[in-house]
């Protein structure tokens, strides 16, 4: 099965690897097929091995980490009743 992404997807990812402060030329050199000029398109599809290099890219900066999944756990460490709630169920259905 072939894992998708989109376009605009793609393109947020590139420039939160230019954030980091790799050239636009550089991100380029990594022959990306999927790399186009103009205005990215929720439309059209990527295929996700297509943009393996961003991703390393942006695993070896600690994107991840930093952006995904601290941003993910922060509510839990916060102390209020919702996360209170949270803590205390069972499983995430419940």
């Amino acid at each position: 099965m072939q894992h998708f992404i989109t376009e605009a997807a793609f393109f947020h990812f590139v420039n939160e690897v230019r954030k980091f402060g790799v050239p636009l030329e550089d991100i380029k050199n990594l022959r990306l097929s999927s790399l186009s000029i103009g205005k990215p398109s929720i439309s059209r599809k990527i295929y996700i091995e297509n943009i393996y290099p961003v991703l390393e890219i942006l695993h070896d900066f600690g994107y991840q980490k930093e952006r995904e999944l601290t941003n993910a756990s922060r509510p839990y460490d916060e102390t209020d009743f919702h996360n209170a709630y949270f803590r205390n169920t069972p499983d995430m259905y419940t």
